[in-house]
């Protein structure tokens, strides 16, 4: 069975719809982790003031436990100086960097929007395509009826002839009735196994299917078809 030429196109162009955005979102995020990492300085450099403060702390505290006798240390300013000349630096690009990361991050939310807009579309999409199966189905199910009807009445009928044509004078004819009457009944014997399996094949088979009508295909493929 293959899916209408539209219903095909439709699930085409959604499905790349959702490609482009996702395409963009990867791009937004991308944008996000380099300014995440630009605000990154100011940690190092606030960790290299640190240690300069414990270096210095270390130095007095040796000074002092050897009997704090001559000079004490003296502690290069400069460095000091040059590092909290970097720290302003830093925490202006940082916040920088964190109010620019917020208008990237509604362009991200918007793109969310879009996606979730896109992924409903896409369902609808995916449920005309398993609804385009529907006639064609009805139709084999109304002959399939049509062809069981028929042959239980060619049945029936030949049982009702067999039986009124049975001699109880020459029990020859009687044999033929009995039978022919076991496999009218034979639609009891067989349909609930038969119903069961079927249930949980078609279950699988539509399943299968819609998730299939969700997930791009390959370029270059020949119409889309129902699985079989």
């Amino acid at each position: 069975m293959t899916i209408p030429t539209e219903v095909q196109n439709n699930l085409k162009a959604t499905l790349e719809r959702m490609a482009k955005i996702d395409e963009e979102r990867r791009r937004v995020q991308d944008i996000l982790k380099t300014l995440e990492d630009a605000g990154n300085d100011e940690q190092v450099i606030k960790q290299r003031l640190a240690d300069l403060d414990q270096a210095e702390r270390d130095a007095m505290a040796s000074w002092a436990i050897a009997g704090a006798k001559g000079k004490a240390p003296t502690f290069d300013h400069g460095a000091r100086e040059a590092l909290n000349r970097e720290l302003l630096e830093a925490e202006a690009k940082a916040k920088a960097a964190a109010a620019t990361a917020q208008t990237i991050a509604s362009q991200g939310n918007a793109l969310q929007g879009q996606m979730q807009e896109a992924a409903a579309d896409l369902k609808v999409r995916a449920l005309a395509a398993l609804f385009s199966h529907a006639e064609a189905y009805g139709d084999a199910y109304r002959q399939a009826l049509i062809d069981v009807e028929r042959n239980r009445i060619f049945l029936h009928t030949l049982n009702l002839f067999l039986a009124g044509k049975q001699d109880l004078n020459d029990g020859r004819t009687t044999a033929f009735a009995v039978p022919v009457g076991k496999l009218l009944e034979q639609r009891d014997l067989f349909m609930e196994p038969i119903r069961q399996q079927a249930l949980a094949e078609a279950n699988e088979h539509w399943t299968r299917l819609f998730v299939s009508f969700q997930r791009p295909a390959p370029a270059n493929t020949a119409p889309v078809k129902a699985a079989a």
